[in-house]
């Protein structure tokens, strides 16, 4: 890839042409370095790739892995570093919707460590919403109430962690998990929904 433009010669009344070209090009130069530098300061896990990267409108970067979702904390600049990201696992991840008219894409919360909603203002007809709406349906496995005898209904999900074997599972109790005999009959509950699901 060329870096610069020096010793083309134009013929005729191309000079501001030219320095506009050079300029233009010294900009686009300068996004792929900050972005080749934006990209290596990503906590990444080990073995873990970045499948696509953008500036969301306030010029904050949001950068996409097959396990998380990484978006700049702090303030926005599209040449300098972020000092923080947060990351989103798609495990974590309830629900992704993407609204065209704003080009906002939401990303509901479904652990209690993770933000409740995310809202990112990305360039229009950005491939995110579908990579993220495709890998949150990837982490999903089941989705499903069991039954409690006499402590009531549990609501359980279960998720895949991308880059693992490892699920996650989330519970939503009717009652008190400290009522004495709840753990015991969920963790019963757990175990045949594990056998039904042949894990």
């Amino acid at each position: 890839m060329a870096s610069h433009i020096e010793g083309i010669v134009f013929p005729g009344r191309t000079t501001g042409l030219t320095r506009r070209l050079r300029e233009r090009l010294a900009r686009m130069m300068e996004a792929l370095t900050a972005r080749d530098e934006i990209r290596s300061s990503l906590p990444l896990a080990s073995g873990e790739r970045v499948l696509t990267m953008t500036c969301d409108s306030s010029g904050s970067w949001v950068a996409a892995s097959e396990r998380a979702l990484y978006h700049s904390d702090g303030a926005p600049s599209r040449v300098a570093v972020p000092r923080e990201w947060v990351r989103l696992g798609w495990e974590e991840i309830g629900k992704v919707t993407w609204d065209d008219r704003d080009s906002t894409l939401t990303l509901t919360g479904l652990l209690p460590t993770v933000a409740r909603r995310t809202v990112l203002h990305l360039p229009s007809a950005y491939p995110l919403a579908s990579l993220a709406k495709e890998r949150v349906a990837w982490t999903a496995v089941v989705r499903t109430q069991v039954d409690l005898g006499k402590h009531g209904m549990a609501r359980v999900i279960g998720r895949r962690r991308p880059g693992s074997e490892e699920l996650t599972w989330l519970v939503g109790l009717d009652g008190e998990r400290d009522t004495p005999g709840v753990q015991e009959a969920l963790e019963e509950a757990l175990e045949g929904l594990r056998g039904r699901l042949g894990m």
